[in-house]
């Protein structure tokens, strides 16, 4: 999982935390050595990040925030210098304007706030209204976000919003295991509850709950 329910905006005081970010991508630069011996090129970004609330319908709140489509949010802005050490290569996912979630250790280097090879997502989703209809159901881009060991060619958007159009439509038919008496004795959640907190859960703890629930299926069942 990677932790989006408390986006934050980075600060000295926040040095050597692990923090998320969403922030926006203004410059990028390919710094190569002088000397070979001193290592490979490193890529850096230069970001804003913005606080990233939304409310109950996906949309930003009332200072306006990245999430939303605004193109100038008005909300606060810190900026933040992205480094990847030896993967150079990634300059050609990004590009000035992407909206992109970083998750990493917080660190200042020469007075400037940086993350050092952070794990990452660019956002390409906009929020908008819920049509109803389950084919058009996106998976929350904030919150406790699942992340899948993936084959080649499949990426971590595309294949989470297959599993939440499948959760949602699937997980209160599928049939449950455990009888109602041992869900009450071990504090057990039920099938569809356990299915939708393995992948989407609102906190870590009913995460935790619903691979309980599991473990004691492979167990005992």
């Amino acid at each position: 999982y990677q932790d989006r329910s408390n986006l934050g905006l980075p600060a000295p005081d926040r040095v050597g935390q692990t923090m998320a970010v969403f922030a926006r991508v203004k410059a990028m630069r390919v710094v190569r050595a002088r000397f070979r011996r001193a290592g490979p090129p490193r890529l850096e970004l230069g970001v804003d990040c913005f606080s990233a609330e939304e409310d109950e319908k996906g949309r930003p709140n009332e200072q306006g925030t990245l999430l939303g489509d605004d193109p100038a949010p008005r909300g606060l802005t810190v900026s933040l210098v992205i480094v990847f050490f030896g993967q150079s290569y990634l300059e050609k996912l990004f590009k000035a304007g992407d909206r992109v979630f970083f998750s990493g250790k917080l660190e200042i280097y020469r007075g400037r706030l940086q993350l050092i090879n952070p794990e990452f997502e660019i956002d390409k989703d906009a929020p908008e209204e819920n049509s109803g209809d389950p084919a058009d159901a996106k998976p929350p881009r904030t919150g406790i976000v699942p992340i899948y060991s993936l084959t080649e060619g499949l990426g971590q958007r595309s294949y989470r919003r297959l599993v939440f159009r499948a959760v949602r439509e699937y997980a209160d038919i599928c049939l449950e295991t455990l009888s109602q008496k041992i869900r009450d004795k071990h504090k057990l959640p039920p099938m569809a509850a356990a299915l939708g907190n393995l992948h989407f859960p609102p906190t870590p703890e009913e995460s935790g709950r619903a691979r309980r629930r599991f473990r004691f299926e492979e167990l005992f069942m």
